[in-house]
């Protein structure tokens, strides 16, 4: 054990950290905590819009909930996440019908690929067009 406890995400039980964990199951609720969620690491700011898991930057799915968190840029052929709705290279709007990754998938094909029903859902919330063909 590293001598370090977290508080559990959901029932806020205390948790001890075991060295060479990045992820811990709470035994009192059962709940999956990232240490990534509950630790200030550098370089871990990307956040999830489902989960709020922090995130590496480079990432483009979370690691928690496998959410897409960023998108090649049609416009500059860049990532941004979800959080920008310009792109800072060009000052063109973009959004999740917009947006595509390495594949051509916009991020709603992709949960659709994966049966990932919540992200499918929030994507809609976001404003996902569930009538835009993909490059596939």
């Amino acid at each position: 054990m590293t001598g370090k406890t977290i508080k559990c995400s959901n029932c806020h039980a205390s948790l001890e950290i075991p060295d060479g964990i990045n992820k811990v199951f709470c035994l009192y609720c059962g709940t999956q905590n990232l240490l990534t969620d509950v630790l200030e690491i550098p370089g871990l700011t990307l956040l999830c819009l489902k989960c709020n898991t922090k995130n590496k930057e480079e990432n483009i799915y979370c690691d928690k909930c496998g959410l897409m968190l960023q998108y090649y840029c049609k416009f500059c052929s860049e990532l941004h996440s979800f959080s920008k709705k310009i792109c800072p290279k060009k000052g063109l709007n973009f959004n999740v019908n917009t947006t595509e990754d390495k594949d051509g998938l916009t991020a709603f094909d992709k949960a659709i690929e994966l049966g990932n029903t919540d992200t499918i859902e929030l994507l809609i919330s976001l404003g996902a067009d569930i009538n835009i063909k993909n490059k596939r």
